[in-house]
């Protein structure tokens, strides 16, 4: 998906799931999960947002997940200093690259945003 290049900055906040109320998404991220329909992404990566609150503090403000696929199996990753903190495997995804990295930024007190590298 050479379209994600494009992606600089953002000017739109987008909530994607009234679950994640605390979590928004940027152009290029919104632009990824409708074209690689790849939404359970977002909802997974929010998902844990209570889990490294509790076991990893000092990455909440800012964090790194990783996906990586092959085959169709993949590994959703939170990653600091290339340390992996947390791992989820993913017994089969269609998601249409081999590897694609998230940020997620903490904003204000009570918001998260999740971006494209090159947004951040």
């Amino acid at each position: 998906m050479q379209e994600l290049n494009q992606f600089t900055g953002t000017e739109n906040y987008f909530s994607f799931n009234p679950i994640f109320g605390k979590h928004v998404i940027t152009d290029g991220v919104k632009y990824l999960a409708e074209k690689a329909q790849c939404y359970w992404l977002l909802d997974a990566i929010a998902s844990y947002h209570g889990t490294i609150i509790k076991k990893f503090p000092n990455s909440i403000s800012f964090q790194v997940w990783r996906l990586v696929v092959n085959k169709s199996k993949g590994k959703l990753q939170l990653v600091e200093n290339e340390k992996v903190l947390i791992e989820q495997k993913i017994k089969y995804t269609d998601f249409p690259m081999d590897k694609i990295v998230l940020y997620v930024a903490q904003s204000g007190a009570n918001q998260f945003v999740i971006m494209l590298p090159s947004e951040y």
